[in-house]
């Protein structure tokens, strides 16, 4: 990428020692499940865009060459750092083009073409929610009886333990 890049971004002055740059461009990639590739730039904006990064992405589809590779990359290499560039003495004589092509959708929606959904977006979610509870309340109580005269083998104080029910069993 980096000589296709420097041959096609003719406003900008590449350099190779990173400490000198506005802005460090780092590239990495990795296959993708569907046998593509995937590219992230990371540009990180130095010196007077310090505080200025962003992050972009390309994804090649499994049958695209290096080559178109090389021209995509170029192509996102070149709109990331237009947002760098904008602020700098080069940014009033950059210009934005749409190519002549391609999705016939974006370039109606680039001229104002009549949306027959008038940008309506549909949602549609369902949830679902129960929760159950029971409670038990057990309270006992004891009846006490004194027998004057007990009886042989028997206590003086006799407890029945009695349990009323609260709630449903």
């Amino acid at each position: 990428m980096e000589n296709s890049s420097v041959r096609n971004i003719t406003w900008v002055n590449f350099v190779r020692d990173r400490t000198v740059a506005s802005v460090f461009a780092l590239v990495t990639s990795q296959r993708t499940g569907s046998g593509g590739q995937q590219f992230i730039l990371n540009l990180d904006g130095q010196g007077p865009f310090a505080r200025v990064r962003d992050s972009l992405e390309y994804t090649s589809r499994q049958g695209d060459t290096d080559d178109e590779n090389r021209r995509a990359l170029t192509r996102i290499l070149s709109l990331g750092l237009a947002r760098y560039a904008r602020t700098t003495d080069i940014g009033s004589r950059l210009q934005v083009t749409l190519r002549a092509g391609g999705s016939n959708a974006a370039a109606a929606g680039a001229r104002g073409a009549k949306d027959r959904w008038n940008l309506w977006v549909y949602s549609i979610s369902a949830n679902t929610f129960a929760a159950m509870r029971t409670t038990r309340a057990q309270t006992s109580l004891a009846r006490s009886t004194h027998d004057a005269s007990p009886k042989p083998g028997s206590s003086i104080w006799d407890s029945t333990p009695i349990t009323p029910r609260i709630g449903s069993s």
